[in-house]
């Protein structure tokens, strides 16, 4: 790697460690927050990947409205879930703060090295994708996992694509 891009890393790393420690310790302080529900282990995990998908706000109001999606024995409506909003909100702005840094250092990285491995992050750990062997290899250790590649043809696209031209005109 050039000397220029590991200086240019080098603020962008040191950013991404301190977010990590802070993204463990608030999924640290939300598993504490839901001990009383009975949670199932990856409840952490389990919260911040429908926050991925639907947003914080949106995974806040479900786990009120809905806790036994998450695995949770609580009543719908227990008023200790209004006080988890901002904690929910914070772990969400965290990864996504994670997510940023590590796809800017990996642009940088890239442009210096075009055949480097890119490196991914999810939940706080670094991975990068063997697609050869369908594998994700975590940069922390030698664990791995598979990594399941399905190819999926999209259905009606043409029929979608007609239907948006004559609703455009």
């Amino acid at each position: 790697m050039p000397v220029r891009a590991t200086a240019d890393v080098a603020p962008i790393n040191r950013d991404l460690n301190t977010e990590r420690i802070a993204f463990a310790a608030l999924r640290r302080d939300l598993r504490a927050a839901l001990q009383a529900f009975a949670p199932p282990p990856d409840v952490d995990e389990r919260v911040l990947t429908f926050a991925e998908e639907f947003g914080a706000a949106h995974t806040a109001k479900a786990l009120s409205t809905n806790p036994k999606q998450f695995g949770l024995a609580a009543k719908p409506r227990d008023p200790a879930f209004a006080a988890l909003k901002p904690q929910i909100e914070a772990l969400h702005a965290s990864n996504e703060r994670m997510t940023t840094l590590v796809v800017q250092r990996e642009n940088i990285l890239a442009q210096a090295d075009p055949k480097r491995a890119r490196v991914y992050i999810s939940f706080g750990r670094e991975f990068t994708i063997d697609a050869p062997n369908q594998l994700i290899r975590y940069v922390d250790g030698a664990e791995t996992a598979p990594l399941v590649l399905e190819r999926v043809e999209p259905r009606g696209e043409a029929k979608r694509k007609g239907k948006v031209r004559d609703r455009d005109r």
